[in-house]
């Protein structure tokens, strides 16, 4: 019994790691977005040429493209990890909320990211 809570709490520590990791990536994904947002809305004279608007949103979607597969990939394992803490957590006889359905899944990310990634570009335009 003993063995299956220790099991347990090590699997719940490992999914908070990973939600840590995952909200960080959130986080860059958040900061990046309202910067380049408010840099376009701040200085009209920033996109004022098509070259310095090129500029700015393929830098911005390189940036969401690499963002968008760390987060895929994040979410992707806080899913399983997830899953085997509350498999863990069950087996101890543990009460604990079920935390694979507190994660998204990796479509709804992609989703998402393509969602902001239009309003950015249509906000360049």
């Amino acid at each position: 019994m003993q063995d299956n809570v220790q099991l347990a709490f090590d699997a719940i520590q490992l999914y908070q790691t990973q939600y840590s990791q995952v909200d960080t990536v959130w986080g860059y994904f958040s900061a990046v977005t309202l910067a380049i947002s408010g840099f376009v809305l701040g200085m009209k004279r920033s996109t004022k040429t098509i070259k310095q608007t090129i500029a700015i949103v393929a830098a911005y979607l390189v940036f969401c493209v690499g963002n968008h597969k760390a987060l895929k990939s994040g979410q992707e394992l806080l899913l399983d990890l997830g899953k085997n803490a509350d498999f863990y957590a069950e087996k101890a006889g543990l009460v604990v909320n079920d935390l694979h359905y507190l994660t998204w899944s990796s479509s709804t990310v992609g989703y998402f990211h393509r969602e902001c990634n239009l309003n950015c570009v249509n906000a360049c335009r």
